[in-house]
């Protein structure tokens, strides 16, 4: 019998993601970032406790309240739609 966790890529992989998406946000500003790094802390969130140490949804949870207000601002800004497209 297959897990839940069986389908999940391994938590590093979407912290490495996670790291990418900071870095270009910070050199392009652009505001479909913004929202892209709000939904991966969410998906690390979903991640089981097995995968995912409570102590990083937990920070997860910080940042993605953080980026959340960083993304409401950027779209704002810009009118862009909080629909993001891959670059």
């Amino acid at each position: 019998m297959r897990r839940a966790s069986d389908h999940l890529p391994e938590p590093q992989v979407v912290l490495a993601s996670l790291l990418s998406l900071m870095t270009s946000f910070v050199r392009t500003g652009c505001p479909r970032m913004a929202v892209l790094i709000r939904r991966q802390l969410a998906y690390l969130r979903s991640f089981p406790e097995s995968m995912m140490p409570a102590s990083l949804k937990t920070i997860a949870s910080r940042l993605e309240d953080d980026w959340d207000r960083i993304a409401e601002r950027e779209v704002d800004a810009t009118g862009a739609p909080d629909r993001p497209h891959l670059h």
